[in-house]
């Protein structure tokens, strides 16, 4: 599965902001390009495609690229599910992109080889941006755990404590769900 979770956008959109014509163009393209493929007449035949060598070289250099990063204290270790499976899915995509480009293509040559990884290593780096919201997240709510802890232990002088006298404290607007 290749997750992309983009950077929020809130209070930096513009009410003026027009796409421009090049993007309606493109999107056209690609639909009438997509259009094309799903009208092509189909056979029950599976198709394999050839890696060139030159791509296989790229493929290789990109497997030790992974490799050496899933070590303990590696780049890619605390994602290591998921680049574990880099190769084929970087090889998936360099062949998806290879039959777009040329429906009768027979060999991955080296440009969609390289796309592929290029696409990949992309994911990969939103892994590792989503790991680390994920974990600067758990660190703000262990933090805000602590003081409220802390207020307990300096203000509250309950046997008991609800919610809604955490509400009433200065946590308020941090504590409840949105």
């Amino acid at each position: 599965l290749l997750v992309v979770a983009p950077i929020s956008m809130s209070g930096k959109r513009t009410v003026n902001h027009i796409p421009k014509q090049d993007s309606f163009t493109a999107i056209e393209k690609f639909k009438l390009e997509v259009m094309n493929i799903l009208n092509m007449e189909i056979h029950n035949e599976c198709k394999i495609l050839e890696i060139s060598m030159h791509a296989k070289k790229i493929f290789n250099d990109f497997n030790e690229h992974i490799e050496n990063r899933l070590l303990e204290g590696g780049e890619y270790y605390n994602i290591k599910s998921f680049a574990n499976k880099a190769l084929e899915h970087s090889a998936r995509l360099a062949g998806t992109l290879t039959l777009f480009n040329d429906v009768n293509a027979m060999c991955v040559p080296p440009e969609w080889m390289y796309a592929g990884i290029t696409i990949l290593k992309y994911y990969l780096n939103e892994h590792l941006r989503l790991l680390h919201n994920q974990n600067q997240r758990e660190d703000e709510g262990l933090k805000l755990a602590e003081k409220l802890v802390d207020w307990i232990d300096r203000k509250w002088h309950e046997e008991y404590i609800s919610l809604p006298d955490i509400y009433l404290c200065n946590f308020s607007n941090k504590v409840r769900d949105k």
